[in-house]
């Protein structure tokens, strides 16, 4: 497909890296209404300045952070963020100078398709699916790379079209304390070891730690450290039940001061020490 964009500016440094999926390989993409579909590894300088006329873009930060034009100037997006510009209106995204590395996935809309309907607008939103959404482009471009067996691109491509309308259907409709509780919980699961507080919590939405409580409470029915808690649990017990990782491995993955900890809160949780649980749960044990 020919794209003619009415103004394009594009300043791309040396150690930016793009894996892209295009239509013209995988016509599975276009069956589902998607010219182009990729992963950017963005680092040092980045801009991009156009305008198409017949193409919807979607931009959905993984890692690091970025910047979209918008109706009220620049917005930075922060994992799990995304933004959708549609068709004719300007399309600016850089990397800012203060941001060393900025992971994005993005996908182009063929417009006079279904995509038209969720398109309608300029709009910006958050989820915690965009682990999927990479897995799933991840996969496609491996598709792309292997000649691509038409059956599994055409399952990929729907999957990859249930996740963005999922995501664009509740964007659409999300209040702020949801967006601000995705960004917290996107944020938390990127970086389970690190020692977070209540202060570093609220500093990322820019709240007070007495509105960081109160969000936490209406979106979540717990506390901000609470939540923490929850999320590292939660990947302790998906690895204990899919990984052979010792348990010492895992309790510094999620962010336990030592395994003693790690047990003892495990066990308070789900009802059952590590090695119990893992031995329930875990082919290799059962």
């Amino acid at each position: 497909m020919s794209e003619t964009a009415i103004h394009e500016l594009i300043d791309v440094g040396p150690l930016c890296r793009e894996r892209i999926c295009c239509d013209a390989l995988l016509p599975a993409l276009s069956d589902g209404g998607i010219w182009l579909a990729g992963l950017s590894d963005l680092q040092g300088v980045y801009r991009i300045e156009r305008r198409f006329e017949r193409v919807h873009t979607f931009l959905l930060t993984q890692a690091g952070a970025g910047e979209v034009w918008g109706a009220d100037g620049w917005q930075r997006l922060y994992a799990g963020q995304w933004a959708l510009v549609p068709a004719c209106q300007p399309l600016y995204y850089r990397l800012p100078a203060d941001q060393p590395q900025w992971q994005l996935l993005w996908v182009l809309f063929h417009a006079g398709t279904p995509w038209d309907q969720v398109a309608l607008g300029g709009r910006c939103g958050c989820t915690s699916q965009h682990p999927q959404l990479l897995h799933t482009v991840e996969n496609l471009f491996a598709e792309q790379q292997r000649f691509a067996d038409p059956a599994l691109s055409s399952l990929l491509v729907q999957q990859l079209s249930l996740y963005l309308h999922r995501l664009l259907d509740k964007g659409q409709a999300a209040r702020h304390s949801e967006q601000q509780w995705l960004v917290l919980e996107s944020a938390l699961r990127a970086a389970l070891a690190e020692p977070w507080d209540v202060a570093r919590m609220a500093g990322l939405l820019h709240l007070s730690e007495r509105q960081l409580h109160r969000l936490c409470q209406s979106q979540g029915a717990t506390t901000p450290m609470g939540l923490l808690s929850r999320l590292r649990l939660r990947e302790a017990a998906l690895l204990l039940a899919t990984t052979c990782q010792p348990h010492k491995v895992i309790a510094a993955h999620c962010g336990f001061g030592n395994e003693y900890h790690f047990s003892t809160a495990f066990k308070r949780h789900y009802g059952l020490a590590p090695s119990h649980y893992r031995q329930k749960q875990h082919p290799a044990w059962r």
